[in-house]
């Protein structure tokens, strides 16, 4: 039997096509990726419609409700500093995914209608993003990341910003 010898340049070519061959197929393996994270509509009506399919609610006392207001500034080095003010709101970074306790929880944050992460606190530094306007939106969520309403209507806030 003839013994076959794959130089080096060779069997580096190898592994790069059959790491290509397994990306092509691994979609037909696996399934097709998931779907991005429910979008939700800068317009309060989009908001409130897109909201209700992406978590359930809980509806507030308008009285007692929770409140935000949010700011967003330039960061000196790179990037956005997002400041979220909240009235009668706790953060509870340690109770996430536990039992809902009333006005306390955590904060989703939104760039351009995505979800894009979530706030355990007053204070979060995003990213520079593509030039252009972005809108930032905030939404106050309970522990289980159920939305709080007033009269079945989200509690958040928005900025926009303008990337150079």
């Amino acid at each position: 039997m003839r013994e076959v010898s794959l130089g080096f340049p060779y069997l580096l070519y190898l592994v790069a096509a059959a790491m290509l061959v397994g990306m092509a197929l691994a979609p037909l393996v696996v399934g097709a990726p998931p779907p991005p994270a429910t979008a939700i509509a800068g317009a309060a009506a989009g908001l409130e419609e897109d909201h209700g399919r992406m978590a359930s609610r809980i509806e507030v006392d308008p009285a007692a409700a929770p409140a935000l207001t949010i700011s967003v500034s330039k960061d000196a080095m790179s990037g956005w500093n997002l400041k979220v003010d909240v009235e009668r709101f706790a953060f509870t970074p340690a109770d996430v995914n536990g039992t809902n306790a009333p006005n306390a929880g955590h904060a989703h944050i939104y760039v351009n209608r995505e979800r894009f992460a979530r706030l355990y606190g007053p204070d979060f530094h995003l990213p520079d993003f593509a030039p252009g306007a972005h809108e930032i939106l905030v939404s106050l969520n309970a522990n289980d990341h159920a939305e709080f309403t007033i009269g079945g209507k989200p509690i958040y806030a928005t900025a926009t910003i303008v990337q150079e």
